[in-house]
């Protein structure tokens, strides 16, 4: 006859409570005949399984009552309770029936207990503090290795898989291909029958057929099961139901945040055919606004139009946030200590014009806090403005003004800088953006390299003690990955280009290009491959000293985020003045500074395998050169590093701690006593 696998999972779980009720009970009748400081048994050590093919064995155990209790253990003891033998008898049977093992049965479960100690000495200790009028000494500890051997049968087979449709879609707005939905089915004739796989059949189907855009999709599954003869015929009924169109969105929770605003940002929706996918997108979308701790996005009923309104419930964040902090900053060529704090105004203007003032302010020594030959404070000042909708509604402006007072290699500086720019994404793959730019630069306590008259001859115009440069920004990016922020699949490829010439204010004249590929691949939850390819090109034009860049845009390479063998920005061309000679002709006292260089090339890849949690393990391989002239590449000169680190995926970021390794060395360029590198710091390199 047929049966219809929706009673017969109430039967499975009605039975699984009345399993549960009765263990409870077992072991409560235990606990009123022991002392309160009694365990209720003895503890479950071992559980051997024998004759189980179908399930994995921490499957199969995990429907039981008799589980072994791990030797380290947050969830508590596993204890033994006569009786749960019987229990799980009865489990076996309806966990194989349920899988169309229907014959299956429990051969035999065999409990022994064992007594850690020696239980004519304990008497004798009972009877003695039973004398003396004491309480009794605790009981001796038991544990209890149990034997399961399990003769599961041969399964029901799949004989025939019927497919009935109530009604075929017609509709051309809402095509359905019919072949494809049945495929959702995962049996095929010849299969082992499984309750679970015939309930997983159905629901597939459904939601193929919501993802078309037929919400009121239902599919029910019968089967007649033949234990005798071991087969089984599958039928499923589809009514598709009638397609439907979203309506309305309807905003529930809002108390700052305007209407109008929320809704701007998500009526790409209306009038859209309704799917499950279009729903989570709104739901991201109204999220992603980052003013809002929770969302949910819920179907209403159907209305006689055809269409379905959206309800979103939201919870708005605090407008107002406060973060303070601090960190260290360790490099082989630099040490620094520093605190933050960083206050955030989600509306200060009103209409979601958002605030962040970053302050930043420490101490640095270079190359380290024990033997500083350079050291002074650092601090930095932000004052960021982000507003979303002027002009077009798509477009982000932001306003950042700053201060920093800083330090290199070489000199010391301060400067105040400024940026107006706009971005803008062209459906979900392309993004723009255009900035202008401004900054004023003084440097101070020049070291002996470059108050050397000979370097500042070779540098010519590209060193100026101040300066003030203007330049435009122009950016494209192609994001192919599956997510804009943190990807872990796919592509992006972006291309940045920089223009700086006297008519937008600035003192040089250059061209600035900078393309770059980043590759992604999980093939497993943990394992991850990443991979990073970028050029970057200077081209200085016109005449006299506006055909010039300042040091602060030349390229550097070297430190934690690109070629981590090398220090920070020592990867580069340098300057040197040297104070005599050794015996052996070599140079003694020397002070360097690294200027950068017109011509790049970096290329990385690495390996990311989660060890436990949150924690994992890197190793990487890393390309990089730094040339003096204009498009200037010579592949027999890139410096080659590898190496490995550790990444904890931690509340507020990922810190990573990485050691690289030189393959190459150029000490005719760049000179270096070390070959190694070590680099504390928080995020990805990319």
């Amino acid at each position: 006859m047929w049966t219809t696998p929706h009673r017969r999972r109430a039967g499975l779980l009605g039975h699984a409570l009345a399993v549960a009720v009765a263990a409870s009970a077992a072991q409560g009748c235990a606990g009123k005949a022991r002392a309160p400081d009694r365990p209720p048994g003895p503890v479950i050590r071992e559980v051997e399984v024998k004759g189980v093919t179908a399930f994995e064995q921490d499957e199969f155990l995990s429907y039981l009552n008799l589980q072994p209790t791990p030797r380290l253990s947050l969830k508590g003891k596993r204890y033994y309770v006569p009786g749960l033998e019987k229990i799980d008898e009865e489990r076996i049977k309806e966990l194989y029936a349920a899988h169309g093992y229907h014959d299956a049965r429990a051969v035999s479960i065999d409990v022994e207990v064992e007594t850690k100690g020696d239980p004519e000495r304990h008497a004798r200790k009972v009877e003695r503090r039973a004398r003396r009028g004491k309480p009794p000494p605790k009981p001796l500890k038991k544990i209890a290795r149990a034997t399961i051997v399990v003769d599961e049968g041969l399964p029901a087979k799949v004989r025939d898989i019927e497919i009935t449709w109530e009604r075929v879609p017609s509709d051309p707005a809402f095509p359905v291909d019919r072949a494809k939905i049945e495929q959702e089915v995962t049996l095929a004739v010849g299969d082992a029958f499984s309750i679970p796989a015939l309930g997983a059949s159905a629901m597939a189907m459904q939601r193929a057929l919501e993802a078309a855009g037929y919400p009121h999709a239902k599919v029910s599954e019968q089967a007649a099961v033949h234990r005798r003869e071991r087969w089984a015929e599958l039928q499923f009924t589809v009514d598709p139901g009638a397609p439907a169109r979203i309506g309305e969105i309807k905003l529930e929770g809002l108390k700052f945040v305007p209407p109008d605003l929320v809704q701007r940002e998500i009526d790409y929706a209306r009038g859209k055919p309704y799917r499950p996918a279009l729903v989570t997108r709104v739901e991201k979308t109204i999220y992603g606004m980052d003013v809002f701790s929770t969302v949910s996005v819920t179907k209403g009923p159907p209305k006689d139009d055809g269409t379905i309104d959206l309800i979103a419930k939201m919870q708005e964040s605090r407008l107002q946030s406060v973060k303070v902090g601090g960190g260290v900053g360790i490099d082989p060529v630099r040490w620094e200590q520093r605190v933050s704090l960083r206050y955030r105004h989600e509306s200060i203007f009103g209409r979601l014009t958002r605030m962040d003032v970053i302050a930043r302010a420490g101490y640095a020594e270079l190359p380290n806090f024990w033997a500083a030959q350079q050291h002074g404070p650092i601090l930095k000042l932000d004052l960021i403005f982000r507003k979303k909708g002027l002009l077009e509604k798509h477009l982000i402006w932001t306003e950042h003004p700053g201060f920093e007072l800083g330090i290199w290699e070489g000199y010391q500086f301060w400067n105040v800088t400024n940026t107006l720019g706009v971005t803008r994404f062209i459906t979900r793959f392309v993004e723009l953006g255009l900035s202008y730019n401004n900054l004023y630069q003084q440097l101070f306590n020049l070291t002996s390299a470059l108050q050397d008259p000979d370097n500042r001859a070779l540098l010519g115009p590209d060193f100026r003690e101040r300066f003030f440069l203007s330049y435009l920004e122009a950016g494209a990016t192609l994001h192919l990955t599956d997510d804009l922020i943190a990807p872990t699949n796919g592509a992006r490829l972006s291309l940045t280009y920089d223009l700086s010439n006297r008519y937008i204010g600035s003192q040089f004249n250059y061209h600035k290009f900078s393309p770059e590929l980043r590759l992604y691949w999980k093939p497993h939850n943990r394992v991850q491959l990443a991979g990073r390819a970028r050029v970057g090109l200077l081209f200085p034009y016109g005449e006299g000293d506006r055909r010039a860049v300042p040091l602060s845009q030349r390229l550097y390479l070297g430190g934690a985020n690109d070629v981590r063998g090398w220090p920070l920005r020592r990867l580069s061309p340098r300057v040197r003045t040297c104070g005599g000679v050794d015996l052996d002709g070599n140079l003694t006292d020397c002070d360097q500074a690294p200027v950068g260089g017109y011509s790049e090339v970096l290329m990385n890849a690495e390996l990311r395998v989660r060890l436990v949690a949150e924690l994992w393990a890197a190793g990487f391989y890393d390309l990089g050169d730094i040339r003096e002239g204009v498009a200037e590449f010579d592949p027999r000169g890139w410096q080659h590093s590898t190496g490995g680190g550790l990444r904890y995926n931690s509340p507020i970021g990922i810190f990573r701690l990485d050691f690289g390794w030189r393959l190459t060395t150029d000490e005719a360029r760049f000179p270096e006593p070390r070959r190694w590198a070590i680099h504390f710091s928080l995020g990805e390199a990319f």
